[in-house]
C-alpha cells in the first residue's frame, strides 16, 4: 500500500521516529463506543496494481499496530471517492458468479469445449449492437448454455459479465496447460 495524502491533511506523523510521514486529517465523530464529539484521526492509503488484483481475488487487508497495546481502529473504502473502473466490476462478477452461483474453477473445467469463450462473446455483442437492435430477452443463436441462463440487461452489466467469463475461460486454459505442461 502506498501512503497518499488525504483530503484536508492537518499534520504529518511518524517521519520523527524515522518512518515514511503519515499524513493524518483530524477528526471528530460521534462513536458508538466512545460517545459524540470523539476526536479521530484519518490517513489514505491506496493498493498498489498487485495488491489490488490481490483484493479483488479475495486477498484480506491487514492492519497491523506496532507494539502491544491496540488502539481502537477502523478501516473502510471511502465509496464518496470513487467509482470502481472497469477491471474492478469484471473482477467482482468474477468474484459473485464463484460466490454465489458456484461457478469454482473446477466447475469451470467441465466447460472443456470453449463454451466460457462463447458466452462472453454473446455478452460482449448484446452491449454492444445498436439500441434499435438489443433484446436482452432473447439470448442469441450461438448461446452455449440454455435460455434461463441468459441473463443480459444494462450494457455496463453485460460487459462486466463477458469480462468475467473471459476470465474464467484463461484461468481454465492456463489450469489445463499447468496439467499438461
Amino acid at each position: 500500500m502506498q501512503i497518499t495524502k488525504i483530503e484536508g491533511c492537518t499534520r504529518t506523523i511518524g517521519e520523527a521516529q524515522g518512518y515514511y510521514g503519515l499524513p493524518l486529517r483530524d477528526i471528530i465523530i460521534n462513536d458508538t463506543v466512545t460517545g459524540p464529539e470523539t476526536p479521530a484521526m484519518e490517513s489514505a492509503w491506496l493498493p498498489v496494481p498487485v495488491e489490488l488484483a490481490a483484493i479483488l481475488s479475495g486477498a484480506p487487508i491487514t492492519l497491523r499496530v506496532v507494539g502491544r497495546a491496540h488502539p481502537p481502529v477502523m478501516i473502510y473504502v471511502d465509496l464518496d471517492k470513487s467509482a470502481p473502473d472497469g477491471a474492478a466490476l469484471i473482477a467482482a462478477e468474477r468474484r459473485r458468479q464463484i460466490d454465489t452461483e458456484g461457478w469454482t474453477p473446477e466447475h469451470d473445467d467441465r466447460h472443456s469445449d470453449g463454451e466460457m469463450a462463447v458466452a462472453a462473446a454473446c455478452y460482449a455483442l448484446e452491449a454492444g449492437a445498436h439500441e434499435d437492435e438489443r433484446d436482452p430477452s432473447i439470448p442469441p443463436e450461438n448461446w452455449p448454455w440454455a435460455a434461463g441462463w441468459w441473463k443480459a440487461g444494462d450494457r455496463i452489466r453485460e460487459l462486466s459479465k463477458a469480462g468475467a467469463l473471459i476470465a474464467a475461460e484463461i484461468d481454465r486454459l492456463k489450469r489445463m496447460e499447468d496439467r499438461h505442461g
